[in-house]
C-alpha cells in the first residue's frame, strides 16, 4: 500500500512539473502582472489537486465494483488473488 502511495506521489509530481515547464510563458506573464510566487504555487496545486482526487475516487469504486471480476479473470495462479481467495475458501469466507 505505501508503495503504490509513493508511486502515485511520484507520478503526480513529475506530472505536475511537466506542467508548470509547458505553462513557463504564461507564468512569466503572471509575475509581470503581480503575481507572487504564493499565488501561483496555489494555482497550480488547486489544478493539480482536482484530477488527483478525481483519479482517487474513480479508482477507488473501479477497485471496489470489478476488482474481484478481474482478480479472477485476468491474473494467473499462484499470484496474491488466487492465494487471497484460497484463504478466504480455508476460511468459509470470514477473514480473521
Amino acid at each position: 500500500m505505501l508503495s503504490a502511495a509513493l508511486v502515485t506521489a511520484v507520478v503526480v509530481l513529475l506530472f505536475m512539473r511537466l506542467i508548470v515547464e509547458k505553462n513557463r510563458y504564461a507564468i512569466s506573464l503572471y509575475k509581470a502582472l503581480g503575481f507572487t510566487g504564493t499565488d501561483l504555487k496555489r494555482i497550480y496545486f488547486i489544478k493539480g489537486l482536482f484530477p488527483v482526487i478525481a483519479g482517487l475516487f474513480v479508482g477507488f469504486f473501479a477497485g471496489n465494483l470489478f476488482g474481484k471480476h478481474l482478480c479472477g479473470t485476468g491474473v494467473s495462479a499462484g499470484s496474491w488473488c488466487s492465494a487471497s481467495r484460497r484463504g478466504e475458501q480455508k476460511s468459509g469466507g470470514r477473514k480473521g
